[in-house]
C-alpha cells in the first residue's frame, strides 16, 4: 500500500517545521512523525543581520533611527530579504543599500559609516564605499550557519530515526525555503536526497490550506503531538497516591486531579475514529452534571494535571438531569481528532444521547461537585 515517503520543511519567518509524510497508492496522504523543528526561521536571521547595525551604530542609536526614519529602516529590511534569498554558496559578497537618512545620522554624530564599522566587531568583514554596505562571504557565512546548521542537524536526526520510511524527497516550503543559501547547505548536506522547492515557495502552504479545504479527508492519520485527556477522581490509596491530592467527598475519600488519559503522545490517531474511550459517573448522587476538564501534556505518561508540562485546554460539561440512580450514572467519553481539530464526545450511557464538546476556555471554574468519578 505504500507509495512514497516525503519529509516536508516549513521554513517560515519565525520557526522551521519538519514533518514526515507517506502518500499511500491511493493518494490519500498519513502522517508519520508530527511536526517539529525550532526558532530557526528567516526572521532569526534577520535579527542577526539587524544587530550587526547595532554593533556599528550603538543599539541606542539604531533604535532611535529605526523609530525617525521609519521608511527607510523598512527600505533596509526589504534589501536584507532580497540578498538573503539570492545568496548562496557561489556569492563572493553581500551588498546593503544605505539610506541617505542614515549617512546623515552619521555626519550629526561628527564622524562617518567607514569610521564607524573599523571601530566595531565586523572591521574586518564589513566594508562602506559609495552608500553602500559591503559583507564579505565569510561574515554572511557566518550569520546564516547559526540558523541553517539547526535545520540539517535536526533534519539528520528525524532521517536516523526513520531509516525504515527510505526517504528520497524533501520538499522545502514557506518564504525561508526561497533562500539560495539554505537550498544549497541542504543539497551538501544530503547529496543521496532529492530537494524539491515549488515556485512561490512561500505561497504554497497557503495554496496547500485552499486544497485542502475542498478535500479535508486527503490527510487519513496523524500523529499526536501530546498526549490529551481529563481531569478526574479515583478512591484514594495511600500507597499509590499523593497525600496533597486527598479530597473528601460526601464522607468518601478521593484522589483528584488524576490525569485520565485517552490520546497518547505519539500516538497514530485515524481520522474521526475515537480514541481509548473512557466511561465516568458522577461523585455525588445529587450531581445534575458532570464537568470534564480537558488536558494535554508533553510526557506520555503523565499521572496528575499539574505536572510539569501539563497545559490546560479547555472544559466542557455534559448534563444528567436524572438522579433517581445515584452515582449509579455513566458517561462514556471519546477523543478523535477530526482533521485539523480535537473533538471530544460524551454518551450518556442511560439515555443513549451523544453530546458534541463545546469547550469553554475560562480557567476561572466555580469548583462545586461536578466531578468526573472513574472507578477502579
Amino acid at each position: 500500500m505504500l507509495l512514497i515517503s516525503l519529509l516536508f520543511v516549513f521554513s517560515s519567518g519565525g520557526t522551521v517545521d519538519v514533518t514526515i509524510h507517506t502518500i499511500l497508492k491511493n493518494g490519500k496522504i498519513e502522517e508519520v512523525d508530527s511536526a517539529s523543528g525550532g526558532a530557526w526561521g528567516g526572521t532569526y536571521l534577520d535579527r542577526k543581520f539587524l544587530e550587526m547595525f547595532e554593533d556599528i551604530l550603538g543599539k541606542e542609536v539604531f533604535e532611535k533611527y529605526k523609530k525617525e526614519n521609519l521608511a527607510d529602516y523598512i527600505s533596509i529590511c526589504k534589501t536584507l530579504e532580497l540578498g538573503k534569498r539570492n545568496f548562496s554558496n557561489s556569492s563572493t559578497h553581500l551588498e546593503i543599500k544605505i539610506p541617505e537618512s542614515m549617512i546623515m545620522l552619521c555626519k550629526g554624530l561628527n564622524t562617518n559609516l567607514a569610521d564607524l564599522i573599523k571601530k566595531s566587531t565586523f572591521q574586518e568583514h564589513v566594508k562602506c564605499t559609495r552608500a553602500k554596505l559591503t559583507l564579505s562571504f565569510r561574515c554572511v557565512d557566518n550569520l546564516f550557519a547559526e540558523v541553517c546548521d539547526g535545520i540539517v542537524d535536526h533534519i539528520s536526526k528525524l532521517l536516523g530515526n526513520h531509516q525504515e520510511q527510505k526517504i528520497k524527497t524533501v520538499l522545502m516550503v514557506g518564504g525561508f525555503s526561497e533562500s539560495q543559501y539554505l537550498q544549497d547547505k541542504m543539497k551538501n548536506a544530503f547529496p543521496n536526497i532529492e530537494m524539491v522547492t515549488p515556485n512561490d515557495a512561500g505561497l504554497a502552504v497557503l495554496k496547500g490550506a485552499v486544497l485542502y479545504g475542498h478535500d479535508p479527508k486527503a490527510i487519513v492519520s496523524r500523529i499526536a503531538r501530546f498526549s490529551y485527556g481529563v481531569s478526574s477522581l479515583v478512591r484514594y490509596d495511600v500507597k499509590k497516591h499523593s497525600p496533597q491530592k486527598n479530597k473528601i467527598v460526601d464522607d468518601v475519600e478521593y484522589c483528584t486531579d488524576l490525569f485520565s488519559k485517552h490520546i497518547t503522545k505519539g500516538e497514530k490517531l485515524n481520522i474521526d475514529e475515537a480514541q481509548a474511550c473512557q466511561t465516568y459517573s458522577p461523585v455525588s448522587k445529587a450531581q445534575t452534571s458532570i464537568r470534564f476538564c480537558v488536558y494535554k501534556s508533553e510526557d506520555t505518561d503523565p499521572k496528575y494535571i499539574d505536572d510539569e508540562g501539563c497545559r490546560w485546554v479547555g472544559h466542557f460539561d455534559v448534563d444528567i438531569p436524572d438522579s433517581t440512580d445515584g452515582a449509579d450514572r455513566e458517561v462514556l467519553v471519546s477523543f478523535m481528532h477530526g482533521n485539523t481539530e480535537l473533538k471530544v464526545e460524551a454518551k450518556n450511557l442511560k439515555t443513549n444521547k451523544v453530546t458534541e464538546a463545546r469547550f469553554s476556555f475560562d480557567e476561572n471554574l466555580d469548583d462545586g461537585k461536578q466531578y468526573a468519578f472513574q472507578g477502579q
